[in-house]
């Protein structure tokens, strides 16, 4: 703890919300949130990713004839990994967002105010209805609401920690992940005024924002691997280490004979994966680059010691296993957590300096 603090503990009187003690008080509770990852975060990132490798890749590489059986049974575990992913999400990105609102010494109140309003009134209630009700009774526009809700909060959240970033690579970071939340909604929109009126000016602009942000998504699962890959000099972080750089080949490895195997089956599986189609006609090996660094570096900060980096990890894995605009209220709802569990890392060493 710092001096500050200790020294305001030991004076006389009540704290005072507005008076130097309280925002001490604030400032290292703040510290004592963002630095460490909300509940579940991991939880819900290892269930997105297994509902992601399931649903969206394993169950439809398996499917045909003569495995109806093995199919049934994946079909329960991807349903069950992404239920848990929904419940545990909403309970992570509840925490989460708790600390931007309540403990925040480092973004301005006006901030604060907004991003608490606009979780609280449209963005928790409108994802919540979207992942807890059954397909029959969620409609398309509690959808629609929920795909706009998602975006614009990543944007808020990614916004305000690039104001607050300690670093300059951090405020990039931020950036990123607020550009490609803006690319996607309005990406987004554009699409569903096609529907109401075709125009070859906005099947044009939809196609170059769909690609500024998911060049943005690339961009943050590579640079992330950064500030996610422990370099600390203890023995565990060396051993976490050596397992990133035991992973990344591995993973690449993997992708490539994945490649090989399903044949033209592997670009959409990528795309219904990760959502993404930039380069998935033309070089869809391109994609094995971001991913297995993203997966090798969180992995290994996982073991490491390094609470912040291990916060971040959670984030990466989480965007990972969403995936870029996706449109179930699931992966929506982990692409938001990813957001806001990233923006929170990059805020977090700023943090601790000022409580050191």
């Amino acid at each position: 703890m710092s001096d500050v603090v200790s020294e305001a503990e030991a004076a006389s009187g009540s704290p005072d919300p507005g008076g130097a003690r309280g925002n001490a008080v604030i400032e290292e509770t703040f510290g004592v949130h963002v630095q460490n990852g909300p509940p579940l975060a991991w939880l819900a990132a290892l269930a997105a990713l297994s509902a992601m490798a399931l649903n969206q890749v394993l169950v439809p590489a398996l499917n045909g004839a003569g495995r109806r059986t093995m199919l049934r049974e994946l079909d329960r575990v991807g349903a069950f990994a992404a239920n848990l992913a929904a419940v545990s999400g909403l309970i992570a990105i509840c925490f989460g967002l708790l600390a931007f609102v309540r403990y925040n010494t480092v973004i301005s109140v006006r901030k604060r105010v907004f991003l608490g309003t606009f979780a609280a009134m449209f963005f928790l209630p409108t994802i919540a209805l979207a992942v807890l009700f059954d397909r029959q009774r969620t409609t398309t526009q509690l959808v629609l609401l929920a795909i706009g809700g998602a975006h614009v909060l990543g944007a808020i959240v990614c916004t305000a920690a690039a104001s607050a970033a300690p670093t300059r690579y951090a405020r990039v970071m931020a950036w990123l992940g607020a550009a490609m939340a803006a690319c996607a909604l309005s990406s987004q929109l554009l699409q569903m005024l096609a529907q109401l009126e075709l125009q070859v000016w906005q099947v044009q602009t939809q196609q170059v924002l769909q690609g500024i942000g998911e060049i943005c998504y690339l961009g943050l699962l590579v640079g992330m691997t950064r500030l996610v890959l422990p370099m600390e000099r203890d023995t565990r972080s060396r051993l976490a280490r050596l397992l990133a750089f035991f992973l990344l080949p591995v993973i690449l490895g993997g992708l490539y004979l994945a490649e090989r195997v399903l044949d033209n089956d592997y670009a959409l599986l990528l795309y219904h994966a990760q959502r993404v189609t930039l380069f998935i006609d033309s070089w869809p090996r391109l994609y094995a680059v971001p991913i297995a660094l993203a997966a090798a570096a969180s992995l290994a900060a996982w073991f490491g010691t390094d609470p912040i980096r291990r916060q971040a990890a959670a984030g990466v894995l989480l965007l990972l296993g969403s995936g870029y605009t996706p449109h179930a209220p699931g992966r929506l709802l982990t692409s938001a957590l990813a957001l806001v569990v990233i923006a929170r890392a990059l805020i977090a060493p700023g943090q601790r300096e000022s409580d050191d």
